[in-house]
């Protein structure tokens, strides 16, 4: 690799663009880290107004680039390796600029736009000096085309808001140069250390060694930036297809819950939560970089997205929905890879929703009872892990379940002895507050609305008289 210092200007200038490939996560600074680049700006900006020539600039980091697809010798093309959150933000700081200075400065549009932002003679996305990740191209695109409605709908929006706001402040009547010192900063004082990748180096095994040393990138940005690092020519599609409506559908935690649970039904007991990005490594360098496999895999992850969203948001319409909630309300995350193949079978046809219902019937029972007896939970993960690998299409499948959680090893009580653990063990002691709370309005819809006064007031004075409950 080749290193040399520079500038945001020198970085930029000329015909080129600047590429963030899929394989990169979002734009993803927020307040905080503006906040410090603006602190780190205006200090800067001071020392231009007081003319210390002896000054030093600000060090910004590093920049790490490789060739990209469209480099040729009439054009320059790189893709960022690593830097992207910086120079994404930079950019967005001379679109603010921009606009700040062109009620005042008509001619501020067009110098900004062709000096640092545009390829004037270039068409189609290679118009755009720095083109972001596809999560963000759209929101980029409407700051540096000025065509943002001043709405904050993405931390694109939000970064841009920031330094308008900044910059009105910040803009002394007083001082006719005071927004041109800030512009200068951004070109000229933020050092960069550019470095720039061998046409033949494997640019994402540089990214990876750059990022997966500390803990700035997530489990889930790595698996996402493996995953289209193995898919060179598909990787648009895929993402279009398949990956988006994944992220469209599940938030941050539920994603990582998704791979670890995707993990879960392929290795059983050996998946570990904390490290899911090696398993699915793992899992990726079988397909023999197999571009077709690799397609295959993504489009199972999203298929079982959809069951995932089906378990932490489930639909009305769903025979079993009232199960699902149950599960969700009593926090039973350790019986989500055993509720995962279920709905795997379901939509394969191989069980219907009756049955669905059925086997969710006898992991409430199962839970809802060992709590009530005072059975340890720690063993839950393994019970259910293992009965979600051996679960299989050919057998009467609710029964499969109840069978494997009828052992005596695993505590599920049976009538007499949840009868006598009633009678004897006190309830306020057992689990959390949330899972009372279930069992006891089971038990009020159980016995309907003439029945269960007595029953309720019963619970209500001798879990008062414990302490356990303010209201039933």
């Amino acid at each position: 690799m080749k290193a040399n210092e520079t500038t945001l200007r020198k970085l930029i200038q000329g015909d080129q663009q600047l590429l963030v490939p899929l394989y990169q996560r979002q734009y993803t600074w927020e307040r905080p880290q503006l906040t410090q680049l603006w602190t780190d700006i205006t200090a800067q900006v001071d020392v231009l107004a007081e003319q210390r020539q002896d000054a030093p600039s600000h060090f910004m980091g590093s920049v790490v680039l490789a060739p990209g697809p469209e480099l040729a010798p009439s054009r320059s093309q790189w893709i960022i390796v690593d830097g992207q959150q910086r120079l994404t933000t930079l950019m967005l700081a001379l679109c603010a600029i921009r606009d700040h200075l062109v009620a005042e400065e008509p001619s501020a549009r067009e110098r900004i736009n062709e000096l640092h932002l545009i390829n004037k003679f270039q068409q189609g996305e290679l118009r755009y000096r720095l083109l972001p990740t596809q999560g963000d191209r759209a929101a980029f695109k409407a700051c540096v085309d000025g065509t943002s409605d001043g709405r904050s709908d993405s931390l694109i929006g939000n970064a841009y808001q920031f330094f308008r706001s900044m910059l009105k402040e910040f803009d002394d009547p007083a001082d006719p140069h005071d927004i041109a010192r800030v512009e200068s900063v951004l070109l000229d004082r933020l050092n960069l250390v550019q470095i720039l990748v061998e046409k033949d180096d494997n640019a994402f095994r540089i990214f990876e060694s750059i990022n997966n040393t500390g803990m700035r990138l997530s489990q889930v940005d790595l698996i996402r930036n493996y995953v289209f690092m193995c898919l060179p020519t598909r990787g648009q599609h895929v993402h279009d297809a398949y990956w988006k409506p994944i992220q469209d559908q599940l938030d941050a935690k539920a994603m990582e819950q998704l791979m670890y649970l995707v993990l879960v039904l392929r290795e059983g007991g050996e998946a570990q939560y904390n490290a899911v990005y090696r398993g699915h490594q793992q899992l990726l360098l079988t397909l023999s970089g197999d571009e077709r496999q690799v397609e295959a895999y993504v489009r199972d992850l999203h298929r079982r997205a959809r069951h995932l969203r089906q378990i932490l948001f489930p639909s009305e319409d769903l025979p079993f929905a009232g199960r699902l909630r149950f599960l969700k309300e009593w926090q039973a995350s350790t019986a989500y890879p055993l509720v995962m193949r279920l709905l795997e079978l379901r939509e394969d046809d191989h069980i219907g929703d009756e049955e669905v219902g059925e086997a969710l019937t006898y992991v409430e029972s199962f839970l809802v009872r060992r709590l009530i007896a005072g059975v340890t939970t720690g063993n839950l993960n393994r019970i259910f892990q293992r009965l979600a690998v051996q679960l299989v299409a050919e057998e009467d499948v609710p029964q499969a379940v109840r069978t494997a959680l009828s052992p005596a090893r695993l505590y599920w009580p049976s009538d007499a002895q949840l009868r006598e653990e009633i009678r004897s063990r006190a309830f306020y002691w057992q689990g959390r507050t949330v899972q009372q709370k279930l069992i006891l309005r089971r038990i009020e819809e159980s016995l309907g609305s003439n029945c269960n006064l007595r029953v309720c007031e019963r619970f209500r004075y001798s879990s008062v008289e414990a302490g356990a409950f303010n209201e039933v």
